[in-house]
């Protein structure tokens, strides 16, 4: 399969993965908001948020060194060392994440006493924590042979008990519990059903090359560290200097403002594998330089007018995932999202550097980066509570976003596309000015959402008369009506009109 063949492909079944996840992950919240108290919402909101710091310190930075080291291996035939990958960062993450729950159970009594929890939902956070860790691994070998396929039917299995168990458990009077089991179940599922044999039998000898795999874990592991102190502890910071109530209301715009990273997120993924393989390529400096620009391209592309919306429409959004006693929350959506947007970007950078044998550059930027986030967080909370936090989020993803920029241009010689996002910036305008001139009229997120449609039709049809589109653009819909026999007629409509205005390639 060819290079774009399989950014394409791969990119095609995490789309599906994000949007499952992203759709069963609101219908999650939606239920939390709709049935429990803000209380309740902030015990769950940072139960998840340990768990999930915790998830990375168990697997010691092993996910992307073992896709990442998988992809690279299989390009030059070494099967006995993907054998020796596999094998050891499995024993490895099993051991920890073992540890890591019987730390957390002797620990339970401190732990509730400092974080206002009780002792058995510190016991289910740790069995979240657990599967997860487990699930992720397997996971990661999925990347690495770029199966994506089954890594999204694994994730659909899973999230969509996370949704269907909490809803029962809630109805029987299970309260905040019924979420946090349903968690366990959703996190054990997608562990089960990656379980595949063929991953113990690539090769019948395998060589385990500890210096390698430990060369790319190691500041792997350092820089996850320091992204769960920056990106996992505001819900800690919170309700330790402030209350269970506000961290509900800060948790929901986090909630929210997190669905604006999963499709850079989604597609820096799906490029990752590519650019580790093409290590082998004569070409690779000018490939990865063209594919990152694509892939940073197409994420802008998105992004941007979803960011607009919930800015403008900050309100209203928060309503729909919960209800008007999670109001408060709003005011910090518009920080939180405009971080996402920094930060989903700029993950695209990050893993880039990873692929091409970088990741010590991302280590350094994440460490200082936190350190700074740190030193200012905490006292900004104290003064200016969630605002506070909301604001030094905001400033610490801009400085990752040029960091990872300046250090992504000096080994790929990369440069942004700066007429496309020109283009982009100029054609989002008018529909901006479409829905704040309507906003005052709108008084539910349905109306908004018809007006988003509206305004999205704008955006895309100002971006055929700015000379957007290319041919790439035509390949993905090619491959689209293919794996998509239930939309392809119309797929292949769009793509005969787009066919009349495209002028260029992107080269």
């Amino acid at each position: 399969m060819k290079i774009k063949d399989k950014l394409i492909s791969n990119t095609i079944y995490l789309f599906l993965d994000w949007f499952f996840i992203a759709l069963f992950s609101m219908i999650f919240w939606f239920i939390i908001g709709k049935t429990l108290s803000p209380e309740s919402y902030g015990i769950i909101a940072l139960s998840i948020q340990l768990s999930l710091l915790l998830t990375p310190l168990a697997v010691l930075g092993l996910g992307f060194s073992s896709s990442k080291l998988i992809s690279e291996l299989l390009e030059k035939g070494l099967k006995d060392e993907v054998q020796g990958v596999i094998n050891y960062s499995l024993k490895i993450v099993t051991f920890t994440s073992i540890s890591l729950v019987l730390i957390l159970i002797i620990l339970s009594p401190q732990l509730s006493s400092y974080l206002k929890l009780e002792p058995k939902v510190i016991l289910l956070a740790s069995f979240i924590m657990f599967f997860s860790s487990i699930s992720t691994i397997w996971g990661s070998f999925y990347y690495g042979f770029q199966k994506m396929k089954k890594f999204f039917l694994t994730n659909f299995i899973g999230h969509l008990i996370k949704v269907i168990i909490p809803l029962i458990l809630i109805f029987l009077g299970f309260g905040l519990f019924g979420p946090l089991i349903g968690l366990i179940i959703c996190y054990f599922l997608i562990f089960l059903t990656r379980i595949d044999k063929d991953f113990f039998t690539v090769s019948k000898k395998a060589k385990i090359d500890k210096k390698k795999i430990f060369g790319f874990s190691k500041p792997s592991f350092i820089t996850n560290v320091f992204s769960i102190l920056f990106d996992k502890t505001k819900y800690i910071i919170l309700t330790l200097m402030k209350s269970l109530e506000i961290t509900g209301f800060f948790a929901i715009a986090g909630t929210v403002s997190l669905f604006l990273q999963v499709i850079p997120n989604m597609l820096s993924m799906a490029l990752f594998p590519i650019i580790s393989g093409l290590d082998v390529d004569k070409d690779k400096k000018i490939k990865r330089n063209y594919l990152v620009r694509l892939v940073f391209r197409y994420s802008l592309f998105i992004i941007l007018p979803l960011a607009v919306f919930l800015i403008l429409f900050s309100k209203q959004v928060i309503i729909f995932f919960s209800s008007s006693e999670y109001l408060p929350g709003a005011i910090y959506l518009p920080f939180l999202t405009i971080a996402g947007m920094f930060l989903g970007l700029s993950n695209l950078f990050f893993m880039s550097l990873y692929a091409i044998g970088k990741p010590k550059v991302r280590r350094n930027i994440q460490i200082i980066s936190t350190l700074i986030y740190l030193s200012l967080a905490i006292p900004l909370t104290y003064y200016f509570s969630g605002m506070g936090l909301a604001i030094i989020y905001l400033i610490t993803s801009i400085i990752i976003f040029s960091s990872g920029f300046i250090f992504i241009r000096k080994y790929l010689s990369l440069n942004l596309p700066l007429k496309d996002i020109g283009r982009i910036v100029l054609a989002i305008f008018a529909p901006a000015l479409f829905l704040t001139l309507f906003k005052s009229y709108v008084k539910s997120f349905w109306v908004a959402g018809i007006l988003m449609g509206g305004a999205g039709l704008i955006y895309v049809l100002i971006l055929f008369k700015l000379n957007f589109y290319l041919e790439e653009d035509l390949k993905v819909l090619d491959f689209l009506s293919d794996r998509l026999p239930i939309f392809k007629n119309e797929i292949k409509g769009l793509r005969k009109y787009l066919s009349n205005f495209i002028k260029r390639s992107y080269k």
